[in-house]
């Protein structure tokens, strides 16, 4: 399965570790300097060895789940992340990614 964890902070780095460990094909989604750390430590690695992508954004989150979405390469996306930011993003997450229904899969505080 092709997963996008999109502002991998401690838990979503772990999350796309343990899918890439498990086979699926990751991409991870940062930023400014967690996206400098994460290609420094070449963070997170696949069940072959390679390690998974980390690409910059520079657009809008809706905007990028857009593009990501127009090519058909993901269909499901789930938000994670303190409760305000991740209903925003399920929120922003619906209107561009018309016919599909984002997950969330765990809030905090």
């Amino acid at each position: 399965m092709r997963i996008a964890v999109i502002g991998p902070g401690g838990i979503g780095s772990t999350f796309a570790f343990q899918l890439a460990n498990a086979g699926h094909q990751i991409t991870v989604v940062a930023r400014g300097a967690r996206l400098d750390q994460l290609r420094c430590d070449g963070a997170i690695v696949t069940a072959d060895g390679e390690r998974a992508a980390v690409v910059r954004y520079r657009r809008s989150l809706a905007g990028l789940l857009w593009s990501l979405t127009r090519s058909n390469a993901f269909r499901r996306a789930v938000a994670m992340g303190p409760a305000a930011e991740a209903r925003a993003l399920i929120d922003q997450m619906s209107a561009a990614w018309p016919g599909h229904t984002p997950a969330l899969l765990a809030i905090r505080p």
